[in-house]
């Protein structure tokens, strides 16, 4: 953010989280389809009308394991 009272929406900053009950095979379901949109984003040739975004994912090691 670039400003001293900066928008999130239109800055593009944001921290989301979401509890999800998931297996394994759910989980790594998931997991593959944001790789493979993530993948895809990623050979967006820089222009104009792009800007650069970084993503970055946490995902804590399950507790009961």
């Amino acid at each position: 953010m670039n400003q001293e009272h900066g928008d999130l929406l239109t800055d593009g900053d944001m921290y989301r989280a979401a509890g999800l009950n998931l297996s394994d095979s759910e989980f790594m379901e998931l997991m593959r389809g944001i790789g493979a949109l993530i993948q895809k984003a990623m050979l967006n040739e820089p222009s104009p009308e792009r800007t650069a975004r970084n993503i970055a994912t946490i995902i804590p090691e399950r507790k009961d394991k």
